[in-house]
């Protein structure tokens, strides 16, 4: 497989840069062609959802990713459990078991707590956005990257973004009138077993306006696929998702 850069792995969890020691201009260069690259995985999320005057709520999900493609298929609640959604490119459907068919998702719609479906399960970022390193002091680690929206696709008017050398640490996501949205922060990493780099497996999003109201995902059970079924990446074959 080739060596990728997913900034956030769904903008929020995302793969890091496998080398420490680039310098700007490699570290740009890598970001934006790695960008569009992804391995074929699978993975359980599990969302704990906190909301003041609410109570705490948990969603367990199984995501299949596939360079530029994903699939999260709901196992828990009982409310939601069968139901699938599916992204191409940067379009989203939302599957409902029980009525056996698929209806057209705004990426911005939650899909659990304040983690939208287009902070989950993204396209390639650099499709959407103008990436470029900012030269102001760094608020967390050593590098500073901007996404500036370049589409009416893109979900987001901008994206700041963090990195300590090959780690990406938070991002802050802006609407296109500059109003701060959420913030994520990355609160543990791993090695990826495929040997891509570092893969953040537990971030917390937090709403921009009322830091009490913020949902941490946690990844496990992440599992390189050489063989995926690609039949189940069509808006009309989500039944048959498993």
């Amino acid at each position: 497989m080739k060596k990728f850069m997913a900034f956030v792995f769904v903008v929020l969890v995302g793969w890091s840069l496998g080398a420490q020691n680039l310098s700007d201009e490699e570290f740009l260069r890598v970001l934006r062609k790695g960008e569009g690259y992804s391995p074929q995985f699978k993975a359980t999320m599990l969302f704990e959802v906190n909301n003041p005057g609410g109570a705490p709520s948990v969603a367990e999900l199984t995501l299949y990713e596939n360079s530029g493609k994903s699939i999260a298929v709901f196992l828990s609640p009982a409310r939601d459990k069968g139901k699938v959604i599916l992204q191409l490119d940067s379009k989203y459907w939302l599957y409902f078991p029980k009525a056996k068919r698929s209806t057209v998702l705004s990426p911005l719609a939650n899909m659990v707590g304040n983690a939208s479906n287009g902070d989950v399960l993204r396209p390639p970022q650099a499709e959407l956005y103008d990436i470029s390193l900012l030269e102001d002091t760094p608020k967390k680690g050593n590098r500073t990257v901007q996404f500036l929206a370049s589409s009416r696709k893109a979900p987001y008017g901008k994206i700041i973004a963090y990195y300590e050398n090959d780690k990406i640490l938070a991002t802050e996501l802006y609407s296109r009138s500059g109003v701060l949205l959420k913030t994520t922060e990355s609160l543990d990493h791993i090695k990826n077993t495929g040997g891509f780099g570092w893969m953040p497996v537990k971030t917390r999003i937090v709403d921009g306006k009322n830091p009490e109201i913020f949902t941490i995902i946690t990844f496990s059970n992440v599992v390189i696929m050489k063989d995926m079924n690609q039949s189940w990446f069509n808006p009309n074959n989500l039944g048959r998702v498993r």
